[in-house]
């Protein structure tokens, strides 16, 4: 839940939501459903291997950024 993100960061809901924001644009993803559909894409995570960052979206961090 992004609040008790929020919450156990000490961050107000609208900055969350707005980085949130950002890197869907800065992704090229209009909605959430576009980044989804993007994370699992072939190019996309042989990018991420490519460039060492396996880590950097996971099943977990997909669902907050959800």
């Amino acid at each position: 839940d992004i609040r008790q993100i929020s919450c156990e960061l000490n961050v107000h809901l609208k900055t969350i939501y707005s980085v949130r924001y950002h890197v869907l644009t800065k992704l090229g993803c209009r909605t959430v459903l576009d980044y989804q559909i993007l994370s699992v894409s072939k190019a996309f995570t042989h990018w991420l291997t490519i460039n060492n960052v396996d880590n950097v979206i996971s099943r977990v961090n997909s669902k907050v950024i959800a």
